[in-house]
């Protein structure tokens, strides 16, 4: 339930550590 975390091999799923925290902050974690 929810996104993954931690896309293993998929560097270009998150392109900043900023960015990851400003979405998991709008999911409400």
């Amino acid at each position: 339930n929810g996104p993954v975390i931690k896309p293993v091999g998929r560097a270009d799923v998150v392109t900043s550590q900023d960015q990851v925290d400003d979405l998991l902050e709008s999911l409400g974690f």
